[in-house]
């Protein structure tokens, strides 16, 4: 007792704080990257718009805008994934886990599911590493009238794999905390 008290007046911490404040700022910054991911929507309506506009309107096409769209929209699905992972905002098709025990249900979605998405993505990351890396060292650029270089775009890709791997690392800690203290009212 006496030296919980000595401990917290010192102002030492526990293992769990540092995880509770990383946790804190990664969920702020997925957040972030969900929020930046609505207004690359409106930014590509906008442009859809405009090239409607320029095509139908003046007879003039803007190929630029196609591809300010697919830029955009592969930022908004990638930086998207990771908060949409967090939230638990995915599609989930459950047919028999509603027959098992619910300690069996926590292991299944909070354990087995996080481990095969992390060795998805560590597969995926992989791959769009070597992909974007052969991008910047062939300097690949695209093949429009607005030439700009592959490896950011391929770069993007990893980045939000990376996003998406620390978040379902998360979801497994949680889920293997969850286990150990039996608690099965599983809302995060």
């Amino acid at each position: 007792m006496g030296e919980e008290r000595t401990a917290e007046r010192t102002g030492a911490f526990s293992v769990k704080k540092p995880w509770i404040i990383l946790d804190h700022w990664f969920e702020r910054f997925t957040a972030f990257c969900l929020s930046a991911s609505g207004i690359f929507v409106l930014i590509m309506a906008f442009t859809v718009f405009y090239g409607v506009i320029r095509r139908y309107f003046f007879r003039s096409p803007d190929n630029n805008a196609y591809l300010v769209v697919l830029v955009l929209m592969l930022a908004c699905s990638v930086l998207a994934l990771a908060q949409i992972t967090r939230l638990n905002r995915n599609i989930i098709v459950d047919f028999f886990g509603q027959h098992f025990h619910p300690k069996v249900r926590v292991v299944i979605s909070h354990i087995a599911a996080p481990i095969l998405g992390l060795i998805f993505c560590g597969t995926l990351a992989w791959k769009s590493w070597d992909t974007a890396a052969f991008s910047l060292y062939a300097n690949e650029k695209t093949v429009t009238v607005a030439v700009i270089p592959v490896f950011p775009l391929r770069a993007m890709i990893v980045f939000g794999i990376i996003l998406v791997s620390l978040t379902l690392i998360a979801q497994l800690i949680r889920g293997i905390f969850l286990y150990i203290k039996g608690n099965t009212a599983v809302t995060k």
